[in-house]
């Protein structure tokens, strides 16, 4: 069936209602860090270089809804636009490494309940600015940045996506007028 992931535009009074329980994170750091992880399988030391203020986190709220429904926001649904496949299509619209564009969508973890199987992504800022003032030519680079990075792509797919992020593109405009933000929502 695939994994889906919805585009949606919300303001904060929108994700207080239509996400209940769900908390923002923290702004990302303005400096990378590099701390010190231990990989589970190999048991290996792993050096981690994030943005991620991983000491202001909110705690998981157990009366949060495991799985809100964000069709009533405006959004754009999609299969299978996964953080580390959208970080070069970010990367290439933003002007950033594509290390630094899948860190900067991965601090924008929304935290619900303890145990849900839906994530939710408050998009980065300067993704949604990137996207919104994108010409057809960057949307199609973007695009194909994506297909570049994905194994299982397949002819056409880069034409199809264009047409998404045209979609998107939209949402990022209007909530730059509405003073709203561009969210990601993924359910397995």
């Amino acid at each position: 069936m695939g994994i889906l992931t919805d585009f949606f535009l919300a303001s904060i009074s929108d994700v207080s209602r239509v996400l209940s329980g769900w908390q923002l994170p923290p702004p990302p750091l303005p400096q990378a860090v590099v701390f010190e992880i231990i990989n589970p399988f190999t048991r290996q030391p792993l050096q981690v270089t994030t943005r991620r203020d991983r000491s202001n986190e909110p705690e998981p709220d157990p009366e949060a809804d495991p799985s809100p429904d964000v069709s009533s926001l405006p959004n754009v649904q999609c299969k299978g636009l996964l953080p580390d496949k959208l970080a070069p299509a970010f990367a290439t619209l933003a002007d950033v490494t594509a290390d630094v564009a899948l860190d900067l969508i991965l601090c924008g973890a929304l935290t619900g309940p303890p145990d849900t199987e839906i994530s939710v992504l408050l998009l980065p800022l300067e993704f949604t600015v990137a996207l919104a003032s994108a010409s057809e030519q960057d949307l199609a680079r973007a695009a194909q940045a994506f297909v570049d990075g994905d194994a299982t792509s397949r002819p056409g797919d880069a034409s199809v996506l264009a047409g998404i992020f045209r979609e998107v593109r939209g949402l990022a405009a209007q909530g730059q007028a509405d003073g709203a933000r561009l969210f990601l929502w993924i359910c397995p």
